[in-house]
């Protein structure tokens, strides 16, 4: 009987876990992961070039937020990797962090999955979702930014 009422307390803090979950709010990059996923979905069958756009997309977003972080290094941004240089100097501290960082992770993972999925099988479908998504998730507003006026547009050319 008290092994039953362990178990019933357990699985009720669980789902009460899973519920609060549930309804937290998903940042943008979770959110900019399910377009991502979804592009895989209607995509060929590909693991070796899907691991590499799971790992790209993933950097190119936390990239975007790095740069506005005082602390946090970027795995791309101001390195150079095979041989390959990504120039960076940083960017000025812009009035709102929050609405910057979340631009910036949006340019980012929309142009390279915009890229890296032109040529799908669902590009028809799948494109047209990822430029609205852009809208949808932070960006109300194309206006030409760049990095080192402190700008997130930058992120992801």
């Amino acid at each position: 009987m008290k092994l039953i009422k362990n178990f019933s307390l357990l699985l009720s803090g669980l789902l009460f876990a899973a519920s609060a979950l549930a309804q937290a709010p998903q940042s943008v990059a979770r959110k900019w992961n399910e377009v991502l996923l979804q592009a895989i979905r209607e995509d060929y069958a590909r693991p070796t070039v899907h691991a590499h756009n799971l790992f790209h997309v993933s950097m190119a977003m936390y990239d975007a937020w790095a740069a506005y972080d005082s602390v946090a290094a970027p795995f791309f941004l101001g390195n150079i990797l095979g041989g390959f240089a990504c120039p960076f100097q940083g960017v000025p501290a812009p009035a709102n962090l929050r609405q910057a960082r979340e631009e910036a992770i949006s340019y980012a993972a929309y142009r390279l999955l915009k890229h890296r999925f032109k040529n799908s099988p669902g590009a028809v479908t799948y494109l047209p979702v990822s430029h609205k998504s852009l809208f949808r998730f932070s960006v109300n507003h194309l206006i030409p930014r760049n990095h080192r006026q402190g700008k997130p547009l930058f992120f992801g050319r």
